[in-house]
């Protein structure tokens, strides 16, 4: 039975992932019914799995006062330079037409 067991060990990461096939999975279910250690195995692989996946999750954040007044910043600055692109281009315009 040691020997299924070992099998079964490097099985059970992929078993919890579900990622093996059905043959397998059969095998390494009929297994679990039998042994008890493994089970705790499959246990523990279980809720290190859950962890793992709330941890990967990003948490909400508020943004921080730095970081709203630096985009307002931003926004503030591209409006302004798009203005004064306009004023410029315009301003081009009017000259060329006195010359011409």
């Amino acid at each position: 039975m040691k020997k299924h067991c070992e099998i079964i060990e490097d099985l059970l990461p992929l078993y919890v992932d579900q990622v093996t096939n059905t043959e397998t999975k059969m095998f390494v279910t009929d297994h679990l019914t039998e042994c008890e250690r493994c089970r705790q195995i499959k246990a523990e692989l279980l809720k290190n799995k859950s962890y793992a996946v709330n941890m990967m999750q990003p948490s909400p954040t508020e943004p921080s006062p730095y970081e709203l007044a630096f985009v307002k910043h931003i926004q503030k600055s591209r409006r302004w330079s798009g203005a004064s692109f306009i004023l410029l281009i315009f301003l081009f315009s009017l000259i060329c037409w006195f010359l011409v």
